[in-house]
This record gives C-alpha cells, structure tokens and sequence, in this order.
C-alpha cells in the first residue's frame, strides 16, 4: 500500500466543502470534492506540486553545490554571486568544441568594470583538501595570455583565503587550466574553506565592448603542497618552497650559481641590494618548524661578497612574534668569492633557547645604504652546529669563571672590559669588571649584565659589591631591571669613602621606593659617578663579587604619615635641585610632633623643586578626596602645588592652596576633587608636594617643614530647617547674638527633662538691651502646611520670664530699626525655674501672622522686655512645628524600592513609590556608617517615581543607600559597587 502525504490547504473560497489533498507516488485524491468545484489557481498548484515531485512522496528544496561542479544539476543551487560589476548567468555551451557539456557558467566582464570583477559560489560543506589541493576548470576564453585568479575562502570568515593564478594560453576556446592552491603563500591545510571565488582577466578592467568568459567543470586532484625549508638549507631541491621574502629594498631570486670556484652548488641565493635602499635591506625565509637548538647554537653559511669587510648579519626570530629574535654578525673577508662565515646565535645578548625561532633573516652589508650601481651577494648552504653556548652569570658573580659569558653591555660612552685585577690591595681575585668612564660621557654612564635567572629575593634583598674608585665621595649606582620589560626597576645608590682603593659597599634595593619583591629582575645595571659627567682625562672604576646578602626590608608608609615609625620607609624623594630629609621637628608650637620632613630648596633650585614619597598601596578614595598637610614655612602667600601620581605616572591630579603664616606651622587643605584630571577610579601610589611652587629658589636657599599628611572626607552639611535640635555634627546652625547677648551650641547641662547631647545657650549679660536675643538662620523656610503651633524647649533661671519667639522673612525690605518687614511673633512666660520645660506659641494668634509669608529665620528673645541687673543663661532647645506629624514608617513597608543595576559601576537607577509627598533626599553609607554620598532630589509627590544619579567618585565596595522624606529615614537597599 502506498503512503501519502498529507497536504492541507485553506482556499479564501468559502465554495469549497473540503480541504484535505492526500498525494501518493502514483495518484492523488480529493475527499469530499468535486473537482469541478476547484478554481484554475487551485488546478494550477496541483499541477505545479506535482510537477515538483510531490508525485514522488517529497518536496526536496535545492542544495548548495559540492565539488566536482558540472553545472548540470537543476538540484544544485549553484548560487553564483557576482561582484565587481560582472554579470552572471548558467546558460546552455555555446561552444561544444573541446567541452561536450550542456549548460556552462557564464561570467560577462563588461566595458566598465573593477580589475577584481568575478563571481564567488558557497559550497555545502568544506573543501576536504585530504582529496587533494590542485583544482581543474576548463575555460573559455576570448583571448589567449588572460590570468584567471582561482580563490577558496572561508564563507565566515573573509579575512581566511587562498589564491592562485592560471594564464590561458587558447583565444576563443576550450583549454583546462589548473590551480594548485597548496603552493599559494596563505593557504593553510587546516582552515575550512567553504566558498570558491573565480576572477576572469584578473587585474584588468573591463575590454572595449565587455567579454565573456566561460567556466565548466570545476574538479579537485592532488596537487603538489610544496614544503617549507628545514636545516640544513641547500637551495637544490625542487620540492622546497624557500620563500626569500625581500625588505628594506632588496631583490631576491634563486639562480645558478655564478662562481663555482669553492662551492660546486648549483643554485644559490642571490640577494641584490640596490644603490638606494635601506641600512637593513635583506630578506627572511620561514621555515616548516622551530629550530632544535639542542643540535647547536651556531650557523655556518657560505657567503660570496664584491668585498672584503663587509658585515653579514645572520637573524634567527620567531615568525609569530618578530619581538622575539637573536642576531649575531660576521665579517667577510674575501672579495668577490665563495667563504664560510660562522654566526655563533649562542652567543648573541638576546639569546634565549626556550624560544622557538622557525625564521631565518640574512643582511647583507648590514648598517650600511646600498653602493653606487648596486650589489649582488650569493649566500648557500646554511647549515647549524654545535657552537658554544655560554652561561649566563648567577650570583654571586665573581667575573673568574671562563665559562661563563658576563656580557656586559655599556651604555652612555662607558668602555668596559673584564680585565686582570690591577691592585690586589683588599681584592686578591685574578679579574674583575673595567667600567671606563670617558671625559666626554653621559651622567647616566654604565653597564648592565643580564643574568640566567630572575633574582630569587626570598635569599636576600641586600648586594654587596667590592668597588675600586679613583676618588672617595663618588655615587655608585645600582639596579635591578626585569630584562624583559626595562620599566619594571628598582634602583639604589651608596658613595664610596676610599679614593684608589678597594672597598665593599652594600646596596639594600629593598629600600629603595620602586622595589616589588613580586617582580622578575633578571639584569644588573651599575652606574660609577651617577649624575655626573665624565671627569677631565676620563677614569677608570673596577668592580667585583657581587652577592646577595639579606638586608632589610622597610614597609612603604600608608596614610596618615607622620614621619615617627622608625619601620617605615617614609622614602621621601627630591627633585628639581631640592633636597629633602626626615629631622627633629626645629618648632614645636602649632604642632608636637618629634620628627618632620624637612624640605630645603636651595637658592638656584628649579621652580618646580619638590618631594615625592611612594605608598604602600593606592589611596582608597572612598574615605576622602580632601587632603591635609602641616606646613611650616619661611614666608607667608607661598604657592604649595599638591599632587598623587599612579605607579607609572599616567594618572595624576593636582590642586593648590596658599599659606598665610610665615615661621610658624598651619594646616594647608587640598581637595583633588577640584581638579578636573581627577579621577577617582585612578590608583594612585604616589604623594608629590612642591612648596613655593612656581618659584625659582630664593637667595641662600630656604627651609620647608612638612608634617601629618592626612586623607579625610568632608561630608556635606545637614540643612538647616525645622525642627531643630542642635545635635548635626555638619549643620552650620550660626546662632547669632544681638542686643549685648552671645549664643553658642554647648553639651546639654541638664539632662533632667530633656536627654539631648547639644543645645543651644543664650546669655543676656547685666545692662544687656531689653530686646537682646538670638537669631537662626534657616536653610528652608518653615513649612505652615500642617498648622501653626510650635513649641520650644526652654531652660530659664526664673519662673514667670517672658520669651518671645520670632518668624522673619528676611527677604522682605526692612522697617525703620532695619529689621524685616514681614514677620509674626508671640510672647508666652515660663513656670519653672533652673529646670526643662516646653513652651508652646500657636503663631496663628499673633497679629501679624500670615501663612502665605516665607518665614526663613528663627528669632528668640529671653527675658523680652527686660534689661537684666546681673548676666541671666538660658538653655533653649527642639525648635519644632508640633502639628508636623512624625513619619509612619509602616507607610514604607510595602511600598516598592528597587535598585538598578545592583552590582553598579557608575550609573544607578531607583525606581520607587511614595505613599506621601515630601521633600526627598538620598543618603550613600559605607558599612563604617559615614555618608559618602548625599542627593538631595527635591519635593516628589505622592506615587511612582524613578530617578538616576551617578556613583563615579565613590570606590568599589557594600553601602546602603538610604532614603529619606523630609529629613526622616524611610527605606534602605544594599548596594554593591563595582568598579
């Protein structure tokens, strides 16, 4: 029995009673329809699926094509895609001569086209190149001598191909061209090329008239996958691609050997360096793999040369990192014939056999521009010996062992040389280290040596080095480096006390400011008269036995920094001619300290003279972007530039102040915040002061003392509004006394009927004026919504006193006395004596009340009316509006908080809702319970609300973000951030 597919079908027809069409390999069959019923479109889409197959049991969509490509199958969606202004088709051969096929692909490259035109066709699957790399197509041409460019690609990945040219060699007919895409530089037996790009009269614009050009079976064979040189390289074999890749100007080829006097060879390579080219001119061969250089370190290579003296270089690198490289040079001396020369790479300062060298560069007459009328040199038989790899040095390093290669490599005019120990007073070994530093030489003048290993510090971070110099009083210097990246160092001087004889002077680099016991030094650099210039005649300085003792190794200091804790390494570095020191403090009024940092800049000292110090670790700006310094100076309105600094100097802020005392110490403030290259996701390590900064130095030079450097955060003050009860750290409440009376915030001296910590006291001394009192001056003004009765707490030393209490809007113009205009007052008496009470004024009573009026400061009047015979102290405290109904916090409870993103990095979102309007404000807490933060949003009303702030200046780590209405705490989220 047949099986059917069931096909249905909803006709817009509503005619039709059935929808239902069951196809079988041999029939069809309409249920429940007449087929008369059926409109022409339906009969058409009957006939059309059958035609399509259904008849078959299937309905197959077309595939993409595999190779061997005929063009032939109407199965196969060749897809063939046009590009470069060709235009494409598959049409049926238009030339059965020499190609029987029946449909060919057609590519027309008309009049106006790219030199690329062509057209790319994807294949189902990947090449298998296992089936061979060489590809045949045959090709019709209109014209013979036209290149076809054959290309296989990457379908993903454009960036990924390989290409090969083929020339036709028939006008206007059949030929078979063949493409072996394995000898193409690219081509990478382990990529997956899944798309094939043809190029007719590749490189060419369209002829006059357009052409077309015709392409039939596409087929893959073997091919011949040539293979890349390995040692020994002869530059015989047919089979090796050597691939010379000529730079710097040169031209290169492969050619029969021009002179078989001394090598019988038959082909060699010819290196042309032309008249103008490059100091470097040469060219590299990439072999099939790294070099074994456990066969031999060493290269010999046969080299022809015009002349005599010519320097070779020999170059082997790594072909995936150029970083990585060692070079060697030889000379030639033989002219215009065959020698062998020896390149020793063993031997080489970059040397390191763990690397894998699988690329080879030769130079010829290395460092010099080509020669009039140019020249050809002939290289052959490059071919790698044992050599002799020598030893880099391990400490201690005693320059005695022979078979150890100490390399040291002058820098800045030194000449150096291990020589036979000229005085064997205090050194009786044989040789030691020659550093020769001429009359005409850098500051920095020296050598360096690297060693086999990185230093192991756990053993010690104290050196020791016998030194013979010319003269006592002469700064040695000496440095680690990491040989791999020269900006990881640490460096640390000691002066010699012996003139023409030998000493031992200890370097203890874990002193020094830059040490980092994590890093990887592997070089030793040493400097003789650092920072001076080479001495009349020049002058010879002999070093030896260095070696690693244990040393001591001081802490970086952490702020605060006081200068007392003798196991800290305060470090402090001077610059710009200044000099800098830790002493007994020379002043002890205005600051007790014992030790300070004296600064001295002396009389010709540059203007941006100062001092630096180093920390242990980044400053955590999370606790501050403010900064104080204890300063002494000699005179007053000097400049003091402050600045931090990240380790390697990319990242700074700086801000400056002005002192105002001269010979005495003061506290300078510096706020980094201000600077608008402040950044606070910045790791600052370093602490630089420059004081009189700006200034050259004065005459006789002067002294600077500096102490106490100190982080701190100044938080933002508390608003000053009702109620108020005088206990906000941060809120300027400025009680302000008038008519004779003085005010100020003070502990609570009556804790009986009033708990508060602070409150405020007003003293009315004998004589004062009757109207003598108190003002307060408020951020807000008073809020009459909820209703007009306040109360005060008052401390009086009699019963029956009247107090008064004032609202002002100091806005208004004022009267004849010149106080506000607008105002309202009322008076009520106290009932107790020397103890608490609460008086309460309902201001609605008072006969210049007015709720529309702004009242922003707060007016109290002790004793009112009355000038006192003896000084009168009253307490005053919770300044409030008692209809003001307190926050529920079970308002919150439900309502909703949400924060976004939580871990944030700089932006955060909060969504949420207000049961009740209010004044909104945002409070960020650390998790010691300091506010970093505070956003004070404004007044929201009642309902849904989101707002966004930014968190750029506060450091990754847990908070709370706290949310308050008027003043009142009302929700809390933790928040992370991570920067």
């Amino acid at each position: 029995m047949s099986s059917y597919v069931v096909a249905t079908f909803r006709p817009a027809s509503s005619i039709l009673q059935a929808n239902e069409i069951w196809i079988c390999p041999t029939q069809f069959k309409l249920q429940h329809m007449s087929i008369t019923t059926l409109s022409k479109n339906w009969i058409l889409l009957i006939s059309t699926l059958i035609y399509l197959g259904l008849g078959a049991g299937a309905l197959s969509a077309q595939t993409s094509p595999t190779l061997p490509i005929d063009f032939e199958d109407g199965a196969i969606d060749y897809n063939p895609a046009p590009f470069g202004d060709a235009v494409v088709a598959i049409i049926a051969n238009p030339d059965m001569n020499g190609n029987m096929s029946d449909t060919v692909l057609n590519i027309n490259k008309p009049e106006i086209s790219a030199t690329f035109t062509g057209i790319s066709m994807d294949f189902a699957t990947a090449v298998d190149l296992n089936a061979g790399t060489a590809f045949t197509m045959k090709v019709w041409s209109p014209r013979a001598g036209v290149t076809i460019r054959f290309k296989l690609e990457d379908a993903g990945n454009a960036a990924i191909f390989s290409e090969i040219d083929a020339v036709t060699t028939v006008a206007s007919g059949w030929e078979t061209l063949t493409f072996d895409i394995g000898t193409a530089p690219t081509f990478d037996a382990s990529h997956m090329y899944t798309r094939i790009a043809l190029f007719p009269d590749f490189g060419n614009g369209g002829q006059t008239g357009g052409e077309n050009f015709f392409m039939d079976d596409i087929e893959q064979v073997m091919g011949q996958m040539s293979t890349m040189p390995t040692l020994p390289i002869t530059f015989e074999d047919g089979a090796v691609d050597y691939n010379p890749a000529p730079f710097g100007d040169a031209v290169v080829a492969i050619i029969a050997n021009p002179d078989m006097n001394g090598n019988m060879s038959d082909t060699v390579l010819n290196i042309n360096k032309p008249e103008v080219s490059a100091t470097f001119t040469g060219i590299s061969m990439d072999l099939a793999s790294a070099i074994d250089l456990s066969a031999g370190s060493a290269f010999t290579m046969k080299v022809w040369s015009p002349r005599a003296g010519v320097t070779i270089r020999f170059k082997v690198e790594d072909a995936g990192n150029a970083a990585i490289f060692s070079e060697i040079d030889a000379v030639t001396t033989v002219a215009s014939g065959w020698e062998t020369l020896t390149f020793d790479i063993g031997t080489a300062p970059t040397f390191d056999p763990s690397h894998m060298y699988s690329r080879i560069a030769l130079f010829p007459d290395f460092g010099n521009g080509g020669q009039t009328g140019g020249e050809n040199f002939f290289m052959d038989d490059i071919e790698q010996v044992m050599g002799q790899m020598l030893n880099l040095p391990t400490l201690p390093i005693t320059f005695e062992d022979g078979a150890i290669d100490y390399n040291p490599a002058p820098f800045g005019d030194a000449v150096v040389a291990i020589i036979a120990n000229p005085d064997m007073n205090g050194n009786a070994s044989d040789t030691v280290l020659n550093i020769n530093k001429p009359e005409v030489s850098a500051t920095f003048t020296g050598i360096s040596m690297d060693l086999a290993s990185a230093i192991d510090l756990s053993a010690g971070t104290a050196f020791t080095m016998k030194v013979w110099s010319p003269r006592a009083g002469v700064t040695i210097r000496f440095k680690l480096e990491d040989a791999g990246n020269a900006a990881i160092f640490s460096e640390i001087d000691a002066v010699t006390t012996v003139a023409s004889g030998w000493e031992t002077l200890t370097f203890d680099i874990g002193t020094a400011p830059t040490f980092d016991p994590s890093h990887m030094y592997s070089r030793i650099a040493l400097f003789p008269d650092f920072g001076n210039g080479g001495q009349t005649g020049g002058e010879d300085f002999f070093m030896d036995d260095i070696e690693q003792v244990m040393g001591q190794m001081l802490n970086l200091p952490t702020l605060p920094i006081t200068f007392e804790d003798g196991a800290i390494d305060y470090n402090p570095t001077p610059f710009g001619d200044a000099m800098a020191m830790i002493i007994a403090n020379p002043d002890m009024n205005g600051n007790m300290s014992d030790t300070v940092l004296n600064f001295n800049k002396p009389e010709n000292a540059q203007t941006f003279a100062g001092v630096s110090m180093n920390l242990a670790d980044p400053i955590d700006l999370s606790k501050g972007t403010e900064f104080s310094v204890k300063a002494w100076a000699p005179r007053a309105g000097l400049t003091f530039l402050f600045k931090l600094e990240n380790a390697d100097g990319s990242k700074t802020t700086e801000v400056d102040t002005v002192n105002v005392g001269a010979s005495t110490w003061e506290t300078l403030v510096f706020d980094v915040s201000m600077d608008p290259n402040y950044d606070p996701t910045a790791s600052y390590t370093k602490i630089v002061i420059f004081p009189d900064f700006n200034a050259a130095g004065q005459v006789g030079g002067e002294d600077f003392y500096l102490d106490d450097f100190e982080q701190f955060q100044t938080v933002a003050p508390d608003p000053v509004k009702l109620p108020i009860d005088f206990e906000s750290a941060t809120a300027d409440y400025a009680p302000a006394g008038f008519g004779d009376a003085t005010a100020e915030v003070v502990d609570n001296p009556d804790m009986t009927g009033n708990t508060s910590a602070k409150v405020l006291t007003v003293t009315k001394p004998s004589g004062a004026q009757t109207w003598a009192g108190v003002s307060i001056a408020l951020d807000e003004v008073v809020d009459l919504s909820p209703g007009a009765v306040f109360s005060v707490d008052v401390w009086s030393p009699a019963a029956g006193t009247p107090i008064l209490l004032k609202f002002e809007d100091t806005t208004s113009p004022p009267d004849g006395n010149g106080n506000p205009s607008i105002f309202s007052e009322l008076e009520v008496p106290t009932t107790a004596a020397m103890s608490w009470e609460t008086l309460s004024f309902d201001m609605s009573t008072a006969p210049t009340y007015d709720a529309s009026h702004n009242y922003n400061q707060v007016v109290i009047f002790p004793n009112f009316g009355t000038s006192p015979s003896a000084d009168e102290t009253y307490y005053m405290d919770n300044i409030l509006n008692v209809n003001a109904v307190s926050i529920d916090p079970d308002l919150f409870a439900n309502a909703a908080f949400k924060l976004y993103p939580n871990p944030a990095k700089q932006d955060l979102n909060i969504d949420f809702n207000l049961p009740l309007s209010g004044d909104l404000s945002f409070e960020v807490m650390d998790m010691m319970g300091r506010v970093v933060k505070r956003v004070n949003v404004g007044l929201r009303v009642q309902g849904d609300h989101s707002e966004r702030f930014q968190l750029n200046e506060i450091q990754s780590g847990a908070y709370l973000l706290l949310m308050k209405i008027d003043g009142d705490y009302v929700k809390q989220e933790k928040l992370i951030i991570q920067k």
